[in-house]
């Protein structure tokens, strides 16, 4: 028996491997009564990941490709399911407050875009202790976990609702498809409308794209300085013919440059990037 790695409560181990009838190694966690398989337990420890990426996942920090000069990978026909979600809500503390003002967004912000700071969460049956500032975004369908300080289930995804999509303006000059609602409640200290994906490997929906081009004369992305942020931002560039935008100063986005040189700072370098 070992601690269970779907729970941080779990101070008397009740977790259990073994090899099932079949001769597959299987899961059990006496705490919930959730049971499975290899890449049952993978699914539940990456919630965000559809089954698609759960075996990519495998297959690349297993290093398979390594082993083999070629191999064709067939996707069983399945649902995916994306885990059901609840959340505790409590009284923000010095900590929550501290945190999003050094990143420069104000109470008053974090009111608008449904930001509430969480004891505990649940993802199905399985519950989980924040023993770090935490916090959940309501996205009207769905929530949204953010830990910041966590470095296992991070971001917690309840679904693919856009963040910051339903609280654009009608019309206006600019938009900017960001990587983060971080970032999207930043911008929108600036004066700036903006949306977010759930994550940099998703792509934002053509019906979408109509919408946001019909609605705003110019329309930006602004990812991270990196692979993964070139990719997120040169797939919608080639796809929609829309304008590209990173830091130039060696910080990793806008809500990063506030951290370190401070929101004034933050502001000029966005209206020097987006041109406004």
């Amino acid at each position: 028996m070992i601690n269970s790695p779907l729970r941080q409560d779990d101070d008397t181990p009740s977790f259990r491997l073994y090899v099932g009838s079949g001769g597959n190694v299987r899961f059990k966690d006496f705490g919930t009564g959730v049971t499975g398989g290899v890449f049952d337990l993978v699914s539940l420890l990456y919630p965000g990941l559809n089954f698609s990426e759960v075996l990519e996942k495998v297959w690349n920090e297993m290093n398979c490709h390594a082993q083999v000069d070629t191999v064709q990978v067939t996707y069983p026909k399945r649902a995916v399911s994306k885990p059901d979600l609840l959340v505790a809500k409590r009284r923000a503390s010095v900590e929550d407050i501290a945190y999003w003002d050094e990143n420069g967004i104000t109470k008053d912000t974090l009111s608008r875009f449904r930001v509430s700071p969480i004891s505990r969460f649940w993802i199905d049956r399985s519950l989980f202790i924040c023993r770090s500032p935490s916090f959940a975004y309501d996205l009207l369908t769905e929530w949204k976990i953010y830990r910041p300080f966590e470095k296992r289930l991070r971001f917690i995804s309840g679904g693919d609702t856009l963040q910051g999509y339903d609280l654009l303006p009608e019309k206006g000059e600019v938009c900017v498809i960001q990587k983060s609602y971080k970032d999207v409640m930043l911008l929108h200290e600036f004066g700036i409308p903006s949306f977010a994906p759930q994550a940099e490997s998703v792509d934002v929906k053509q019906a979408i794209m109509d919408d946001v081009r019909e609605r705003f004369e110019k329309v930006y992305i602004w990812g991270d300085p990196d692979s993964s942020g070139e990719a997120f931002m040169q797939r919608h560039v080639d796809e929609y013919d829309i304008l590209p935008v990173v830091n130039d100063d060696g910080t990793k986005d806008i809500t990063d440059h506030c951290k370190e040189f401070g929101k004034d700072s933050a502001k000029k370098m966005t209206i020097r990037l987006l041109k406004i």
